[in-house]
């Protein structure tokens, strides 16, 4: 693009302001299929996305595993949330999730998926429990993707913002998402021994 108030041709801007939208509506399908496991791929998603927003080098692989160490990975989480709203902030753009309640959230999704995979609840307990440690974790996602979809939408060139395709590893997670509440949802006569 050529900025006659400044003479010259603004590429690397433009390089650096590529991104797409992830729908929200998306995002919420997405995490209950798979069982809250797109809570993960969203965040690896997401903060590749942010690189090109922040100083310093983000490590989106490395901060994705980190959220299976805690306490370590509470605090990439809040991290992840609280870079989101501050961008959004310096753009005027209002956040509704504080990076502590997000933490929060996580935090209550890994207890209750903890006491389904220890066998501490029966079986439809563990079938509550597995749905609303989805819910949970797909409340964050959701709440941060809107804030983040926004500020694509305030920050970026007009008509350069597009919608993000569905990706090979998103499929996976939703197909191994479904494939565990199949097997959630199977009578346990079917898999106890005799």
């Amino acid at each position: 693009i050529f900025y006659s108030c400044c003479g010259f041709f603004n590429v690397f801007r433009i390089i650096k302001r590529a991104a797409v939208r992830i729908s929200v509506r998306r995002v919420i399908v997405a995490s209950l299929l798979s069982a809250g496991l797109y809570f993960f791929y969203w965040v690896y998603l997401t903060w590749k996305q942010l690189s090109s927003e922040t100083e310093g080098t983000n490590y989106p692989f490395w901060h994705v595993m980190t959220l299976n160490l805690p306490p370590y990975g509470f605090f990439r989480l809040h991290a992840h949330v609280r870079v989101i709203n501050e961008l959004a902030s310096r753009h005027g753009i209002k956040t509704s999730l504080a990076p502590v309640a997000a933490v929060a959230l996580y935090v209550v999704f890994i207890a209750l998926n903890l006491l389904v995979f220890w066998g501490l609840t029966n079986y439809a307990g563990a079938i509550a429990l597995m749905l609303i440690s989805a819910i949970l974790v797909t409340i964050p996602a959701a709440m941060a993707q809107r804030v983040l979809n926004l500020y694509w939408g305030k920050t970026l060139l007009p008509n350069s913002l597009t919608d993000a395709r569905i990706g090979v590893g998103e499929a996976i997670i939703v197909i191994i998402g479904i494939i565990g509440w199949i097997v959630l949802f199977l009578p346990p006569s079917l898999y106890e021994q005799p």
